[in-house]
């Protein structure tokens, strides 16, 4: 959840987009 480099703001976006690990 933001945890690879990405903001907070829409984890679940970056999330469902580039999984970290």
């Amino acid at each position: 959840m933001g945890t690879d480099g990405q903001p907070l703001t829409g984890s679940s976006l970056f999330t469902n987009a580039k999984p970290s690990t």
